[in-house]
């Protein structure tokens, strides 16, 4: 192999211990080692622009960001006509406007919803499949700020109606949900009188959480993480009256 001065470049002997141009200490390496190097050096820059240019193109893969949970809401048995809830969450905050998959499967039908989470973080499909045991996993794919994340739980659907279901049915129209006694009003939890009510507005206990998010979920008609007038007092007639259709 060739030895060349670090320094100067001037060719030397291969046994020269200093060069004769310069005078520089020879320090043993080539022409061709400093080229390899750079050539590997080029080639490894190369291909981290590559991925970094890929990831932000394909938000990153949902390898970056903030990690993130999926918590089932809904509590099985759950019914084919009825809202089906999920949340995506960080940390213990509600992640709003990410859309996830949600697929209900057997051995004998798969069935995929698409949903956007609220607000809240909350999302709601309606189960419209047959009757039966399922496998369901819900999925967000992830994104420039969020890692993706799933989870899968066993749920059992029927084809049944609630409470509230069976009144609309049979009298075309909604109860008056007003009408009954509440602890509190709209008015009273509306403290920033801003014309909503957030579940954060309320210290609700003794009922599970996630049947109070079940209940918030299903009185948000509109499903944008808050409560109007109407939508407050549906709520409250679920959390008073109507907890036997979630199972309590």
């Amino acid at each position: 192999m060739v030895k060349y001065c670090s320094e100067c470049g001037e060719k030397m002997d291969d046994d020269a211990s200093f060069c004769q141009n310069c005078g520089a200490k020879s320090e043993n390496v080539n022409k061709s080692e400093k080229n390899n190097k750079a050539l590997i050096l080029g080639l490894i820059g190369a291909v981290i622009i590559l991925i970094l240019a890929i990831g932000f193109i394909t938000g990153g893969f949902g390898l970056f960001g903030e990690n993130t949970s999926i918590i089932f809401i809904s509590e099985s048995p759950v019914a084919n006509s009825g809202n089906f809830t999920v949340e995506l969450t960080s940390g213990s905050q509600g992640i709003s406007g990410k859309e996830l998959e949600i697929t209900f499967k057997n051995d004998k039908n798969s069935y995929t919803f698409n949903g956007v989470t609220d607000n809240v973080g909350l999302v709601n499909v309606v189960a419209n499949v047959e009757e039966g045991d399922y496998e369901v996993t819900a999925s967000f794919a992830g994104d420039n700020d969020y890692k993706s994340s799933s989870a899968t739980a066993s749920y059992k659907v029927e084809a049944k109606a609630t409470e509230i279901d069976s009144q609309v049915t049979s009298t075309r129209t909604e109860p008056d949900y007003e009408s009954f006694s509440y602890p509190h009003s709209f008015e009273d939890t509306d403290t920033n009188g801003d014309g909503y009510v957030y579940l954060s507005d309320m210290n609700i206990a003794h009922t599970p959480q996630n049947i109070v998010k079940q209940m918030f979920s299903d009185s948000d008609d509109d499903h944008d993480g808050r409560l109007n007038h109407n939508e407050y007092y549906k709520f409250m007639y679920k959390l008073n009256y109507d907890k036997s259709s979630y199972g309590l």
